[in-house]
């Protein structure tokens, strides 16, 4: 009997939902599960506010003792966070009173001696419910009259919580320091000799955290003199499965009884002397279960035709073309939902985060006032910008931007340039270096991490003339794959310019763009890019741009002129007048001159 347990009886849909987790009502009961309302639970737990604690309890108690020692609280209602795909993750699912160590969890019926007995071997897991199913299967097909189960079974509170805080040490300025260490319930426990089977989720094939903590809590258990085994996931493990006690909901005790025995595999250390690094092996999924998962899927746009959802864009063009420009308009058409440059409609407003790192406050400021003309539209307060990154990128930068996404959340994060990130270093060559590329994948992997889009702004490489945007922009190296889109603009002339856009969640696109330079509109200065036109109409081939910028240059000049100069045929350059003229971009005197159109 336990004297200061809490809590009432669970409920009978309790019940049925730990059935289908592998925990059977007699298990429940056993294991002392308790049923808690909302107040009761933060009282419990130590928590004030408005949070939803209704849940169940998990008492913890120590092998051979009768009392709790703490408890958990599954929550009911956990709070929830949007996730890249539209949906939401539980968060704060499992809660512990703050301040208290962590301990390992056991069933009540664990006997004190089979932890002095190495000839009975241990599974240790992650979590209390997955704990009590595989203490369920351990006594699978045990005689009544067997002095144990088949195996211990032991759950932590997190893959990394048989570690925490295990006392108090002066720090270098005398102030008292938490130190960190193996917890002392571990310490309890005869390792040397006996059969430890480590079982966590199965996205311990492809995640680093829980991979690295399998790693590090193996070597522990190792010098303690214990022999190590992992439990490997079947291959055929059902869609939307992730730990032992889901996988007893859908296959049944006897068939995962059957595959813990099969699907432990002896760890084998590395040679140290080879060094190899942490190899994460790939999860696979059958194309039947990707087809049928509806949360698979391609994202949604945030700014059409240029902006996909958690998605990486790089921003290219040469130098004063005006990319810091249009990257000002970005972040302001976000935040505001009004159409970038007067033509791409902004899905949904968000929250941007403005690294400005070439312009600084100053210019970027002027950049603004220019665009707003005078304006203040709501949504500014949710432009948060940034001058200074101390770190390049490859250095402590990622770290840097991740605490600032955690403390402000950011649905788009604007940084400019890429060479500033990278801590201004010079490329060797014209394509892009390998370098770069580490920088524009770390900057993608920030953004799937924090649920966000991110922006790039670059220069094109040197020598880029017209043709495809991947080449200018990228380089020819092979190393595109690090962004999802590639945009890039060009100033084909004082006042006009042309954005290309293409990429993997994009459909390719050209626009015809108009440079704005404080010329009067409706009584106001307009500045900034706005997009003139789309698709066939902004198509303008590269000897087209090259005789328009030559007229620009030379003013009026007769076909012959113009070819010789360009090295150009005769026809070519005929027929791009002839375009030019078709757009009203260009017109022919009757000196047989020709010579651009000026504005009105």
């Amino acid at each position: 009997m336990i004297p200061n347990l809490r809590g009432a009886a669970l409920l009978p849909a309790d019940l049925e939902k730990l059935a289908k987790c592998g925990i059977s009502a007699e298990l429940a009961t056993a294991a002392l599960l308790r049923r808690v309302d909302s107040r009761d639970g933060a009282e419990m737990i130590g928590r004030n506010g408005n949070a939803d604690c209704s849940g169940i309890l998990f008492p913890y108690t120590w092998p051979g003792e009768d009392h709790v020692r703490d408890y958990r609280l599954r929550r009911d209602r956990p709070d929830l966070d949007p996730k890249a795909d539209g949906s939401f993750k539980e968060r704060d699912k499992y809660l512990s009173a703050p301040g208290r160590g962590n301990m390992l969890y056991f069933h009540p019926g664990t006997d004190a001696r089979w932890l002095d007995d190495a000839s009975v071997p241990i599974l240790i897991t992650e979590g209390e419910k997955k704990a009590l199913a595989l203490w369920g299967l351990s006594w699978h097909g045990v005689s009544k009259a067997a002095e144990h189960p088949r195996w211990l079974s032991i759950g932590l509170s997190g893959v990394w919580n048989w570690r925490g805080t295990v006392g108090k040490a002066p720090g270098p300025d005398g102030s008292r320091r938490d130190v960190k260490g193996v917890i002392p319930d571990v310490n309890r426990i005869t390792w040397k000799g006996r059969k430890v089977t480590i079982v966590f989720d199965k996205n311990a094939l492809n995640n680093n955290s829980v991979q690295a903590a399998r790693h590090s809590l193996t070597s522990e258990l190792r010098k303690r003199g214990a022999e190590v085994f992992w439990f490997t996931w079947p291959i055929d493990t059902p869609a939307g499965v992730n730990g032992v006690d889901d996988l007893v909901g859908v296959w049944g005790e006897e068939k995962v009884f059957d595959s813990l025995l099969k699907g432990a595999r002896p760890f084998k250390p590395v040679d140290a002397a080879r060094k190899a690094p942490l190899v994460v092996l790939p999860a696979p999924e059958s194309m039947e279960n990707i087809l049928e998962n509806d949360s698979i899927c391609a994202p949604e746009l945030m700014v059409d035709g240029f902006l996909p959802k958690n998605s990486l864009v790089l921003l290219g063009g040469r130098p004063k073309d005006g990319k810091s420009w249009l990257a000002c308009q970005l972040a302001l058409a976000m935040v505001t939902g009004e159409p970038l440059a007067g033509w791409l409609n902004v899905r949904e407003p968000g929250r941007v985060h403005l690294w400005a790192l070439e312009d600084q406050k100053v210019l970027t400021k002027d950049k603004m006032q220019k665009i707003l003309a005078g304006r203040r539209p709501d949504g500014l307060r949710n432009l948060q910008v940034f001058d200074e990154l101390s770190q390049p990128i490859l250095q402590g930068g990622d770290a840097i931007i991740n605490g600032v996404l955690k403390q402000h959340p950011a649905d788009l994060i604007i940084l400019d340039s890429l060479f500033k990130l990278t801590g201004g270093s010079a490329q060797r060559n014209s394509d892009i270096s390998q370098k770069d590329y580490d920088v524009i994948d770390r900057v993608r992997k920030i953004a799937i991490e924090n649920n966000c889009a991110a922006v790039i702004v670059m220069h094109t490489k040197k020598g880029a003339r017209g043709g495809n945007p991947i080449e200018n922009i990228i380089g020819t190296s092979g190393t595109s794959a690090a962004a999802d889109a590639v945009a890039e603009l060009k100033r084909t002339s004082a006042r006009e310019g042309k954005l290309t856009i293409v990429g993997r969640m994009v459909q390719q696109e050209d626009y015809e763009l108009a440079w704005h330079c404080g010329q009067p509109e409706n009584g106001t200065e307009q500045w900034g890019w706005t997009i003139e036109s789309a698709g066939d109409d902004a198509s303008m081939g590269e000897t087209m741009l090259e005789v328009r910028a030559y007229l620009e240059a030379q003013g009026a000049c007769k076909p012959a002129s113009i070819a010789s100069a360009l090295h150009k045929s005769f026809g070519s350059v005929w027929q791009a007048l002839l375009r030019l003229q078709d757009r009203g971009k260009a017109v022919r005197g009757k000196d047989k001159k020709w010579e651009l159109r000026r504005a009105a």
